[in-house]
């Protein structure tokens, strides 16, 4: 079998724009886009992906563009796409990230930083912990299966030969920011009522018995009631943090 030399421009331009938008998703997408993670590692495995991709994606990108201004245009229209979709996967990812960091700071370990391998800045080491955690259990129960779902059908929710549906972009992108910020409130609900709690008795020790240190004497117990609240909500907040990545996703699934 012969590949008619016709072809090839019509098959070249595909492949770059469907790489666009595979591989500007990639670099943000949770658990592939980490900093940790090889870039060489990383292109390739967009590569692959690309070329898995093609043969499914290829009808749904419309004619090949006439000129080179035209094919400039749609390439940059799919790398937009790929890099909103990436973003919004990303607000989730901050979520789990933002509720290790108060809780931290409810069990008296917010000055404990670390270096954070998916951000590259400093942060709570509690914090670090919870994000590994939420992206080893999103691989262990298939979650990133909806990433390669969601890469096929934005083809059918944002196509390349549309304009970009910027009011939706805006929209959607408001309503998962706000909604990461409003699950990290809710994960760490209950170390802040139980934050709140230890700080009222702490209080009230500190007026009764003035002559004692309260605080330096209840500190490690104060880490260790932490501590076994995380051994008994962990699996709740990870079925409750699974529920939200799936929500998310389905902005860009086909219904």
């Amino acid at each position: 079998m012969t590949l008619a030399l016709e072809l090839l421009p019509a098959l070249a331009a595909a492949f770059m724009l469907a790489f666009a938008r595979i591989g500007s998703m990639l670099m943000l997408l949770p658990g592939y886009g980490e900093q940790f993670f090889p870039a060489r590692l990383r292109l390739a495995l967009a590569l692959a992906i690309t070329l898995i991709m093609l043969p499914i994606v290829q009808p749904l990108l419309g004619p090949t563009p006439a000129n080179l201004q035209s094919l400039l245009a749609v390439l940059i229209h799919e790398i937009l796409v790929g890099l909103f979709i990436g973003l919004v996967l990303r607000f989730i990812s901050m979520a789990m990230s933002a509720a290790g960091t108060i809780i931290a700071q409810q069990i008296g370990l917010s000055f404990i930083t670390q270096l954070d391998p998916s951000q590259g800045g400093q942060s709570a080491l509690l914090a670090n912990f919870m994000t590994l955690v939420a992206t080893a259990f999103v691989f262990a129960t298939d979650l990133h299966h909806l990433a390669l779902g969601a890469i096929h059908d934005s083809y059918k929710v944002f196509q390349p030969t549309l304009n970009l549906p910027r009011d939706d972009f805006v929209k959607a992108a408001l309503t998962v920011f706000v909604g990461s910020f409003k699950l990290a409130i809710q994960l760490s609900a209950p170390f802040i009522v139980s934050g709140l709690v230890f700080q009222v008795a702490l209080g009230v020790l500190s007026r009764l018995v003035p002559q004692l240190q309260i605080l330096f004497l209840l500190l490690p117990a104060q880490i260790v009631a932490g501590f076994l609240l995380l051994m008994a909500v962990m699996a709740t907040m990870l079925s409750w943090y699974s529920m939200h990545v799936q929500e998310a996703y389905r902005y860009f699934l086909e219904r």
